[in-house]
C-alpha cells in the first residue's frame, strides 16, 4: 500500500491529458518488456527482493488498471497489451504462490481485455455492414497471438497461469477416423466405383475403401442432425459407410408370444 500517495498523484496530473497518458502506457510497456527479460535472466529466492519486486509490479499494474478506459477503445492496444500480460503469465514473473494478488490481478486484466474484443463496438465506419464480423475478426486475431504465445514460449511448461491461458482457447478439433467400406468387387483398385456392378446373392464380404473424418462433436449431438449424402444415413455416420442399410425395427418372436400370453385368460 506504500504506493497509493505516488499513484493517486500521478492519475491527478495525468486527468485531461490523453498526450501524457499515452507516453505513459508505452513507457509502462517498455518497463514490463525489461522485467520479464531481467526474471529470465536473473531468478532470485530472496523475500526482501521477491517483495519490492512485486510492490514495483503493483505500482505499474495499478497505473495500467487506470487507463483501461484508453486501452479498450484501441483494438491495437488492446491486443498488445493482452500478450505483454500473457507473458508475464507464461514466463513466471506473476506466480500464484509467490505473488498471488498479483496473479489475479493480471488474470482479470486479460480476461477483461480479451472479452472486450467480443463485445467492443466497431468503428463508425464499420457499424452499418459488417460490425459482428469486426468483432469476430478481432477476437479470432487475438487468440491466435496468445496461442503463438503459448506454443513458443510455455511449450513444455506447467503453471496455474499456463492453465489459466489454456481456458481462454477454444476447445480443439480432434477428428476421429472411420474405416469404411463397401460390397467386394463394387470399388476397382484405384477407389472408382465399378460401373454396372452387381451383387451375387450370398456374397456378403467387405473391402475397406476409404478413411471418413468426423468430430467427436457430431457423437455428443446423437442423431440430431440429419445426413444430406443418403436417404437411409442419420449423423454423424452414414449407413453407407459400412454397407448398410436402415430398416425398420421388427419386434422379435418370443416378445410378440409374450405380450399375447401376458394378458389372456382361459374363459
Amino acid at each position: 500500500f506504500s504506493h497509493k500517495p505516488l499513484l493517486a498523484l500521478v492519475l491527478t496530473c495525468l486527468q485531461g491529458d490523453q498526450e501524457q497518458r499515452d507516453q505513459l502506457l508505452v513507457s509502462l510497456n517498455t518497463q514490463l518488456q525489461q522485467f520479464i527479460m531481467t526474471f529470465k535472466e536473473e531468478r532470485t529466492s530472496d523475500e526482501s527482493k521477491i517483495t519490492r519486486i512485486n510492490e514495483t509490479l503493483q505500482l505499474r499494474l495499478s497505473l495500467l488498471g487506470s487507463m483501461f478506459d484508453s486501452i479498450i477503445l484501441n483494438a491495437s492496444l488492446v491486443h498488445e497489451w493482452t500478450v505483454l500480460l500473457v507473458q508475464l503469465l507464461i514466463s513466471g514473473a506473476v506466480d500464484s504462490y509467490a505473488s498471488p494478488e498479483l496473479f489475479t490481478t493480471v488474470q482479470d486484466m486479460v480476461f477483461v481485455l480479451v472479452c472486450t474484443t467480443m463485445v467492443s463496438e466497431p468503428p463508425p465506419e464499420k457499424q452499418l455492414a459488417g460490425g459482428n464480423e469486426y468483432r469476430k475478426g478481432g477476437y479470432a486475431t487475438l487468440l491466435k497471438k496468445i496461442k503463438k504465445e503459448l506454443d513458443e514460449k510455455g511449450q513444455g511448461k506447467h503453471s496455474d497461469g499456463i492453465s489459466m491461458i489454456k481456458q481462454l482457447l477454444p476447445l480443439p478439433k480432434k477428428m476421429v477416423e472411420i474405416i469404411a467400406s463397401d460390397p467386394m468387387g463394387s470399388v476397382d483398385r484405384k477407389g472408382n466405383k465399378v460401373a454396372n456392378y452387381e451383387p451375387l446373392d450370398n456374397d456378403q464380404y467387405l473391402q475397406v475403401t476409404s478413411k471418413q473424418l468426423v468430430s467427436p462433436w457430431d457423437f455428443l449431438d446423437g442423431q440430431k442432425n440429419k445426413s444430406g449424402n443418403s436417404g437411409n444415413a442419420e449423423a454423424p455416420l452414414n449407413l453407407a459407410w459400412f454397407a448398410a442399410v436402415k430398416v425398420d425395427r421388427k419386434p422379435m418372436k418370443y416378445a410378440t408370444q409374450f405380450r399375447v400370453m401376458a394378458y389372456h385368460n382361459h374363459c
